[in-house]
């Protein structure tokens, strides 16, 4: 049978297939409660592959369809945030900085290398031959690039984010790496021990990070600990007692491209070389914002007074540029709720009047009082813990047209389950 007859045989197959989705949809409508929740149990575990149609169904005049549409759309959504981006690198031979755009490209951000900053700068053009392999993951490629370059590459810490896309520069990795763990999206590198000047104390620094598409936020201490050296003794020493690991307000974000823990451990009379296995749970959040932005406001609306939006609370104020042409606009933000405000670059865009995004060029904490520019704004109107932003106009008709654009974020938690093993313990 020839390749032609076969295709044909094929059609009334994928016709099928879509004939069946769009019955299911139609069902989340159904009069009977369990017909509603086969069909939608049932779309849920399509994922993807049924956002076409479930879009469609946002414009159902039957509102069960509606409601259900849209919550799955949302899970669906929420689902992808868990897992890692699946990612092809072409085999053959191309220029570094092609294959870094290829991985940036299929992960949902922009990888590139800044010129002018020294060796790896060179190292943009050089070819990289990359093996022929099965699909990775956004870590496992960058991985498989650092074997074939044969220099330690990795992210910067600063992530600029510009209409929704992550750009991160690629850079040579400072410090050295012990060992890593990943679950799903997140890395965690641990780096080397920190020896303490009380006998018997020693610390393990481990960083989390994320794809870059995502954001990060460790929502409660670590858990389940467990640290054991060739002898099977345990390692894991005293918690901090300065932090509960209970306490509900506990949070760290990836603000700066990841978040750093440390694991208090013991060193005993008698302790091996190495440490075989070392295991933690960290409850985490990950999210990423949506298309479509929520809430559209003149930043002249900002200007000195507080106004809500979303779960942020934003305050703006226009001032004469320092470099003394054109102007400044700063804009104050407090969260409200979660995610907390050190995410909300992802949630909030600065547009001129061509609708081009502005790039914060300052982000600093307001630690109970106005800072930088803000006068006395965070003391008296935002309150401690706000956040400022500093965004440079090129004329006063810029600053005066400039529109402020919020984003809300689909956000999920999850648990990770880390694991290293093999780690060499200090002398």
């Amino acid at each position: 049978m020839t390749l032609a007859w076969l295709l044909l045989g094929l059609v009334p197959s994928l016709e099928g297939h879509q004939s069946d989705l769009a019955s299911l949809v139609a069902e989340l409508g159904a009069p009977r409660y369990a017909d509603r929740q086969r069909a939608t149990e049932v779309l849920l575990s399509r994922g993807a592959d049924v956002k076409p149609l479930l879009e469609a169904a946002r414009e159902s005049r039957d509102p069960e369809v509606r409601h259900r549409a849209e919550w799955l759309l949302d899970t669906i959504d929420c689902m992808t945030l868990v897992k890692p981006s699946p990612i092809q690198l072409d085999e053959g031979e191309r220029p570094l900085a092609l294959v870094l755009a290829q991985l940036g490209e299929q992960s949902g951000c922009e990888l590139t290398i800044e010129p002018n900053r020294g060796p790896i700068s060179t190292l943009a053009r050089r070819p990289v031959r990359l093996a022929a392999s099965a699909t990775t993951t956004f870590w496992g490629a960058l991985d498989q690039v650092r074997a074939a370059v044969g220099q330690p590459l990795t992210l910067e810490d600063r992530v600029v984010r510009r209409d929704g896309t992550a750009l991160v520069n690629v850079v040579m990795e400072r410090g050295r790496t012990l060992a890593v763990a990943h679950d799903g999206p997140v890395r965690a590198e641990a780096g080397e021990f920190i020896l303490h000047r009380e006998k018997g104390r020693m610390s393990l620094p481990i960083r989390l990070r994320a794809e870059p598409r995502l954001r990060l936020r460790v929502t409660a201490l670590p858990r389940d600990l467990v640290a054991l050296d060739e002898f099977g003794h345990s390692l894991v020493g005293p918690q901090d007692p300065l932090r509960d690991p209970t306490e509900s307000g506990f949070s760290e974000s990836d603000q700066n491209g990841g978040v750093g823990l440390m694991f208090p451990l013991l060193r005993p009379d008698g302790m091996g070389k190495t440490l075989k296995r070392l295991r933690l749970s960290v409850p985490v959040a990950l999210a990423a914002r949506k298309t479509e932005p929520t809430t559209v406001i003149p930043f002249a609306d900002l200007d000195n007074k507080p106004i809500v939006v979303g779960d942020l609370t934003l305050m703006g104020r226009r001032q004469a540029s320092f470099a003394g042409t054109g102007q400044s606009l700063i804009l104050g933000v407090r969260g409200n709720l979660d995610p907390s405000p050190d995410l909300s670059d992802d949630q909030l865009d600065i547009v001129d009047a061509h609708g081009r995004s502005m790039v914060s060029s300052t982000s600093m904490t307001m630690w109970g009082g106005g800072m930088g520019g803000m006068g006395g704004m965070g003391r008296n109107r935002l309150g401690r813990n706000a956040i400022s932003r500093m965004y440079q106009c090129a004329s006063e008709e810029e600053a005066g047209t400039a529109v402020l654009r919020h984003y809300e974020l689909r956000q999920t938690g999850t648990v990770l389950h880390l694991e290293f093993r093999d780690v060499t313990l200090p002398d």
